[in-house]
């Protein structure tokens, strides 16, 4: 733990010495661009794409997704349609010729769409 400890201090100290000669405003700028690198590092690591519901990195996923819908708007998700009558739902509507809404986006026929 003393290793750490001097390296983190040297660390500190060399972040220190980098940043003095910056204004207030070029360590802000500084600061939004590290986030802005972060954010987009992120961003090449997300994968998006269909997988099994059963799999169980999809049930992580959903429990996240339901949970943060819970602790943002009070949801209860064991109060809300199944994903199958989700389906169901869908494949009916689409059935009837009209355009179904999925999520937060939306399915149109292409010619709508022009």
């Amino acid at each position: 733990m003393a290793d750490r400890r001097v390296l983190d201090e040297r660390s500190d100290e060399l972040a220190a010495s980098i940043l003095a000669p910056l204004s207030e405003r070029q360590r802000e700028r500084l600061v939004a661009a590290m986030e802005d690198v972060s954010r987009l590092l992120t961003a090449s690591m997300v994968e998006v794409g269909i997988v099994d519901p059963r799999r169980p990195d999809a049930q992580y996923c959903l429990r996240a997704y339901f949970d943060e819908l819970g602790e943002r708007f009070d949801f209860d998700h064991t109060r809300s349609i199944s994903a199958g009558q989700c389906r169901a739902d869908v494949a009916r509507r689409v059935a009837a010729g009209r355009d179904p809404a999925l999520g937060a986006g939306r399915v149109r026929p292409a010619e709508a769409a022009r």
